[in-house]
């Protein structure tokens, strides 16, 4: 069994992949999948995964133009990292916050 961090590097960079590929639909379920892979796991040295799985979900949510509607769920995963000091995720939650409100 893979260690937690080897097992959702591998996944983003699945993740960066598709996104390159532009194939938005799939790279959306992998962004998903891996936030919830994260969560399950529930480790302070994942924080650098989740803030690159946070910016790409909200750079995926732009390009599909459904920025607006990620908005509710980016302010309750700000409250959560904010609550767990989870310093890389807030800095990217705020900015994709602020993103959707300028673009959205």
């Amino acid at each position: 069994v893979p260690i937690p961090e080897v097992e959702l590097y591998i996944h983003l960079l699945v993740l960066v992949h598709l996104v390159d590929e532009k194939q938005w639909e799939n790279a959306e379920k992998c962004a998903e999948a891996l936030i919830s892979r994260l969560d399950f796991h529930d480790k302070r040295s994942l924080d650098p995964i989740a803030a690159k799985a946070f910016f790409y979900l909200c750079l995926i949510y732009e390009r599909t133009n459904k920025l607006s509607d990620l908005r509710a769920y980016l302010n309750g995963r700000l409250r959560t990292a904010t609550l767990r000091r989870q310093s890389d995720s807030q800095a990217v939650l705020i900015v994709c916050l602020l993103r959707t409100y300028l673009l959205g």
